[in-house]
């Protein structure tokens, strides 16, 4: 089990119960030294820092959790491709590590996402833990790749009804030091009301530039995963510990991934769709009826299917204890969000949780087939080996 430093240490039952109790009680000893979340800070950049979030008590509790999760489940951290080079990750904390329900879910950071959503209730949508290890390759998502540069959901896929077009907030939490001698997370800052039409990387950046997130461990950043972002990859003795998190909103709303119409014109005026430049009425009939078809593949496959799912991601589990079971029915309304992803609900039903008695929302969940039993001669020859 996971040891205790100093005082701060959940029991089992407090993952279930208490969570917020204990961190109400363990933040009002640093009250004052907590700065409001700088809200007009973040509508003219996209992003915030947020400062001491966590207690020293709090931030070693965490560091120790995430290193013995990385200890005792190697075999749930898998390889994470991202520009020229890889790192490993966890997306299933909750389940080897429940106790990460305490940072998840820390008020702190709840405030925060929920003062950006302007009021509205969050819920959580993905929670993985992250790492980065040490490199002797160059790799400068800046200065050298632009491949890594990306926007979580493509070009446009910002929700144009919602505070701030935030459908969803990602947290950054650094559980090590980072500075320029290490990898680090960086971001194209861009003004919340700003048009986004640059497909191109290089183009963003020359426009809005960029930042590198800095900062010793504790350091938590919220931004909106539609601005561009990316890992930036530096030689370096010492690798990058994070926990990088993604909330939504309780209330589902179709847009939350995108407005079509606006992800519609963002693909006409630039990428691979855009359109020639030329008159409308000089364009060749049969390949402009191409070139729209493959905007509609796209909208199709980054935006359509995705609000019909309602969830953002298939890649974090949450167990059964936390939607169903938790007895705060906050805890349980923050986790259960606008319906479980498929990935919970197939969790769910393998520890024999009927179909008919999974929450409402969400993508559905097919019924499984009854097969028969498998020969006898089947079973015969695995006993002989």
């Amino acid at each position: 089990m996971h040891g205790c430093i100093n005082s701060f240490c959940p029991t089992p039952l407090d993952v279930l119960g208490t969570t917020r109790f204990l961190y109400r009680r363990a933040m009002s000893d640093s009250a004052s030294l907590r700065a409001p979340l700088d809200v007009d800070f973040f509508r003219e950049n996209g992003y915030c820092i947020l400062q001491n979030v966590l207690t020293k008590d709090e931030l070693q509790y965490y560091i120790q959790l995430y290193d013995e999760d990385r200890e005792q489940n190697p075999h749930m951290w898998v390889p994470f491709q991202q520009g020229p080079h890889s790192q490993i990750r966890n997306c299933d904390p909750l389940i080897t590590s429940p106790h990460f329900d305490g940072l998840i879910r820390h008020p702190r950071i709840l405030e925060s996402i929920e003062a950006i959503f302007e009021g509205e209730k969050c819920c959580l949508t993905e929670a993985c833990l992250r790492w980065m290890g040490p490199t002797d390759a160059s790799g400068n998502a800046v200065e050298k790749e632009f491949s890594g540069w990306h926007r979580d959901g493509g070009i446009g896929a910002h929700a144009l009804d919602r505070a701030h077009r935030a459908g969803f907030l990602q947290v950054m939490i650094y559980l090590s030091d980072v500075d320029d001698q290490t990898s680090c997370f960086s971001m194209s800052p861009e003004p919340t009301d700003c048009d986004v039409h640059y497909w191109d990387p290089r183009e963003q950046i020359r426009q809005r530039g960029y930042v590198h997130l800095h900062g010793p461990a504790g350091t938590c950043a919220i931004f909106n995963p539609k601005m561009l972002h990316a890992a930036t990859w530096r030689p370096s003795t010492r690798g990058r510990k994070s926990m990088q998190i993604y909330y939504g909103h309780q209330e589902f709303q179709v847009g939350d991934y995108g407005n079509e119409q606006y992800m519609r014109a963002a693909l006409d005026l630039a990428g691979p769709f855009a359109a020639p430049p030329v008159d409308a009425s000089a364009r060749d009939p049969e390949e402009e009826q191409l070139r729209l078809a493959k905007i509609d593949q796209y909208i199709s496959r980054m935006l359509t299917d995705r609000n019909s799912k309602r969830t953002m991601a298939e890649f974090t589990s949450i167990p059964p204890a936390f939607w169903r079971d938790h007895p705060d029915p906050e805890a349980r309304a923050f986790y259960l969000g606008p319906g479980l992803n498929l990935r919970s609900k197939q969790f769910a039903r393998a520890h024999g949780i009927p179909i008919e008695e999974l929450p409402p929302g969400g993508p559905p969940l097919a019924e499984t087939k009854t097969l028969p039993a498998p020969p006898k001669s089947h079973l015969m020859s695995r006993r002989q080996d």
